[in-house]
């Protein structure tokens, strides 16, 4: 975006015939001075200065009135600064803070231009201010036409009151405005005629749009380091931990007495850690096949031998059967009998 500000553009008069003293042949000096110029409303900052130095002229001088404009509040402080100019078209900066009044100007209530001039001892002609107003005394043709928003122009229509033919106030002594110093792009920019400008806010519009759309391609670009970065540190993690587990394997094999097997893993830690992916992959493959030869050459140990068995308690003989009674002997049962 080319301005900073609210800015908007159009003609304080015809470079013809200015008017108001002013002669087509000073239109060139006025011009050049008046970029910085303050922006005012209606007059009314150059009204009260007036009004308060009235009984006292002798002290109106330029630092009295760029001091006086600098206390001014309200409707009578100055509200922003021509930024550029060309011939009699002028480009103005309205302050960001001043919503209300932007948008007056850009309603075509308030887009009246009028300038008030000065003569210096030398008689050469110097502008004083730049007024908004909605009678411009140059008539309706003195008006701010235009209005630039992202480096486009939209053309305003203005909803002005008839202009009264009265003459614009001038000031007793020359002056310079207390303005702030617009950008060089602002102040090249604002320097050309109204055709050119179009030409050169459209260019720079498509440069902003190029600008644009690049920015959203580095941005893409930007997360997609990010993405990668990301599963780099992932890789790397992965990296490490078959590393590990590849000097573990290692160890293994030469501990179980698979010392073949073990050589035959030498270097592949050199490759698992290479960045070429063919030479990691060729990597992972042998350490697979050594892993699986490893284990078809493991000699099988002979079985266990059965759990020995414990040894069965003694058992003891039975206990003799209690004789029956018919096998006892002749006596016995004669005794039994007997008694019986």
């Amino acid at each position: 975006m080319v301005f900073s500000r609210p800015t908007f553009s159009g003609i304080w008069g015809s470079a013809a015939d200015p008017g108001f003293g002013l002669a087509a042949s000073e239109v060139p000096s006025i011009s050049a001075a008046l970029p910085g110029c303050a922006l005012t409303v209606e007059h009314n900052a150059l009204n009260s200065i007036l009004d308060e130095v009235a009984a006292r002229p002798a002290h109106l001088d330029g630092d009295v009135y760029r001091q006086m404009l600098g206390q001014m509040d309200g409707g009578k402080r100055s509200v922003g600064s021509v930024i550029g100019a060309r011939g009699t078209e002028v480009t103005v900066g309205i302050d960001s803070d001043l919503e209300g009044l932007v948008e007056m100007v850009e309603g075509g209530y308030l887009n009246g231009l009028s300038l008030t001039t000065v003569r210096d001892a030398s008689g050469q002609v110097r502008p004083l201010e730049m007024t908004l107003t909605n009678t411009p005394a140059r008539g309706n043709e003195a008006k701010l036409s235009y209005q630039y928003k992202r480096n486009e122009r939209r053309m305003l229509t203005s909803k002005m009151s008839d202009a009264v033919q009265t003459p614009a106030a001038a000031a007793a002594a020359p002056a310079e405005t207390p303005t702030a110093e617009p950008t060089a792009l602002e102040a090249a920019v604002a320097s050309l005629s109204e055709e050119h400008r179009a030409a050169v806010l459209e260019r720079l519009s498509s440069y902003e749009t190029a600008m644009k759309s690049k920015d959203a391609s580095t941005e893409e670009q930007t997360k997609q380091i990010a993405a990668l970065e990301q599963l780099t540190k992932a890789k790397e993690a992965d990296r490490d931990l078959i590393l590990a587990q590849f000097r573990t394997l290692q160890a293994a094999m030469n501990e179980a007495g698979a010392s073949e097997d073990a050589r035959r893993l030498e270097g592949l830690d050199t490759m698992l850690q290479s960045e070429n992916n063919a030479l990691r992959d060729h990597a992972t493959s042998q350490l697979v096949m050594a892993c699986s030869a490893a284990f078809q050459r493991r000699s099988v140990s002979a079985p266990p031998a059965p759990a020995a068995v414990p040894d069965a308690a003694p058992v003891e003989p039975p206990a003799p059967k209690r004789a029956k009674l018919n096998d006892a002997p002749s006596d016995l049962r004669n005794l039994l009998r007997s008694s019986f």
